[in-house]
């Protein structure tokens, strides 16, 4: 049975801390869930909780993570090539297999692959959550969601205006040295042009509102959360945000096609751990991806053409 680690303040707790320092509450709160993991007297789970956090951990649980959505799309890929195939298609030369790639970017295919690989993340974070027996609260959902809501989706829609405003001048200035910032336009916008318009929107609507919210439970609410209150807050900014860089060159079809855009994700990474850091509440967060997300597709979708 999972603890309840609600993140409230008794009146005579002398060791509460500061409302604002979100910092020191998330480690008061690790600290009641190792004294209830001590109390219990399973020696095992008290060693398991002690690992949460820790840089082996949070690598391990990524590379779960990315091997998860694999084996969930790899289903994909066979119904896609037994539909190439039986249409009339071939994939037996060098030419035929490049055809197929480009084929399977239709929408339909980008948006079942998106929703697996999101589906394959919070398997990850159930699992790790399930071995130790602690509540999603943990990775900021549940009821933290309705700690001082209003103030967080607004904090959410300012950041998500300056991830959008921090993000063109990135790329602007990358594209002006040479860069090539089109990659993610070409993989993931260009197959919508032309598409059925339910294709399109269900994609949009996955890219702009579920991506986003599994996203952020993996990259603020699990990982910067977790180095922050175990570890040292610069170096969870720093992992978060990087790791949320280096994740998203998957979405390409070699790594090269979204490397240039490195850069600016990093920067939208680190505005979101702030935006997280800054409120305590991860509703922040998810506003600010979604609007920078649904902006951003909005955006590309009618003045890209």
């Amino acid at each position: 049975m999972r603890e309840a680690t609600v993140e409230t303040r008794g009146p005579g707790d002398a060791r509460a801390p500061d409302d604002n320092d979100v910092v020191a509450r998330w480690r008061q709160t690790w600290d009641r869930s190792m004294a209830a993991a001590t109390d219990s007297g399973d020696r095992a789970l008290v060693v398991r909780r002690r690992a949460y956090g820790s840089y082996l951990v949070v690598a391990l649980d990524l590379i779960l993570a990315l091997v998860a959505g694999i084996v969930l799309s790899f289903p994909l890929i066979l119904i896609a090539e037994y539909i190439y195939v039986h249409t009339g298609h071939r994939v037996k030369t060098v030419g035929d297999q490049t055809a197929f790639q480009t084929w399977v970017q239709a929408p339909q295919f980008n948006t079942a692959a998106l929703l697996l690989t999101d589906i394959g993340i919070m398997l990850v974070v159930w699992f790790r959550l399930s071995r130790l027996r602690l509540p999603w609260s943990v990775v900021g959902l549940g009821a933290a969601l309705r700690d001082r809501a209003g103030r967080a989706v607004l904090v959410g829609l300012g950041l998500g205006v300056v991830a959008l405003i921090l993000s063109d001048i990135v790329t602007t200035a990358l594209q002006r040295r040479g860069a090539d910032v089109n990659g993610q336009q070409r993989v993931l916008i260009q197959p919508l042009y032309g598409a059925p318009g339910c294709a399109v929107l269900l994609f949009v609507l996955a890219g702009s509102f579920v991506a986003p919210v599994v996203e952020e439970v993996l990259f603020r609410g699990y990982i910067f959360r977790a180095l922050a209150a175990r570890k040292s807050v610069p170096l969870a900014y720093i992992i978060s945000a990087g790791t949320f860089a280096a994740v998203h060159l998957g979405e390409g079809r070699t790594l090269g096609d979204l490397l240039p855009l490195v850069p600016a994700l990093f920067i939208v990474g680190a505005l979101l751990c702030f935006a997280y850091h800054r409120t305590g509440n991860l509703l922040s967060d998810i506003t600010a991806h979604v609007f920078f997300n649904g902006v951003g597709f909005i955006a590309t979708l009618l003045f890209h053409q």
